[in-house]
């Protein structure tokens, strides 16, 4: 069994946030330093389009392919799955 798929996204907004540690002891500066960051992120296009198929190959397995277009923004989604 198959099934297709499309559709689209409307303006994403993501907060990234996180912290990144400077390896720097046994330096000049004697300590590992630490940077905190946030980030806000938004696309410079509003709409991005998508289309997909999802295949089940058996009960137990099936696959699932996508591809994001439009825009600025271009993605690619491969993935299997395995019922148990």
């Amino acid at each position: 069994m198959a099934t297709w798929y499309a559709g689209g996204t409307y303006r994403v907004k993501m907060s990234i946030t996180g912290s990144f540690i400077f390896p720097a002891a046994g330096t000049a500066i004697g300590q590992n330093t630490s940077l905190q960051y946030a980030i806000e992120v938004e696309p410079s296009d509003a709409w991005n389009y998508l289309a997909g198929a999802h295949w089940m190959v058996s009960k137990s397995w099936s696959l699932l392919g996508e591809l994001g277009f439009g825009g600025s923004r271009q993605d690619v989604i491969i993935a299997a799955f395995y019922r148990f």
